[in-house]
């Protein structure tokens, strides 16, 4: 991962890397990788003028220890969704966890292998969040997993 102080100087290093790879060849071609590219460009559809999602959805299980697992990291759910399958939807930034179609967590994406994104009451939506059976601790504390 780059280490810049702004988004402008890591837009400035990809459009030199990006530069640089116009004028590379790929094995023996006799042509550049932009020279390749502009003879393609007339064949390349538009990209669509509606918003589209870029998100991919999964059908995780929620395990008996109320975390579902995506893409080897665990996520925490509601502990009343124990052995349901649930929808997930998986952005690059965040996921976000469904019953049918109302949202029962959501998480910001980890992106190191076996790590765990608890919950506290602040990622559960505020309709779930009132049910007494979800978080069962009598001091009225919200439930957090600890992961190792």
């Amino acid at each position: 991962m780059p280490q810049v102080d702004s988004l402008d100087e890591l837009n400035g290093r990809l459009a030199e890397f990006e530069a640089k790879e116009d004028e590379r060849r790929i094995g023996a071609r006799m042509r550049t990788i932009a020279q390749d590219f502009a003879r393609e460009a007339g064949h390349l559809l538009s990209l669509p003028e509606d918003p589209f999602a870029t998100s991919i959805t999964l059908m995780p299980r929620v395990d008996r220890y109320g975390m579902v697992t995506v893409k080897m990291c665990r996520y925490s759910v509601p502990v009343r969704f124990i052995d349901r399958k649930v929808i997930v939807t998986l952005t690059c930034d965040d996921l976000t966890v469904y019953d049918g179609r109302r949202e029962i967590a959501r998480h910001r994406r980890l992106t190191v292998r076996s790590r765990c994104g608890s919950s506290t009451t602040a990622s559960i939506p505020t309709s779930i969040r009132q049910s007494s059976t979800i978080w069962p601790l009598a001091n009225g504390s919200p439930r957090v997993t600890h992961c190792v």
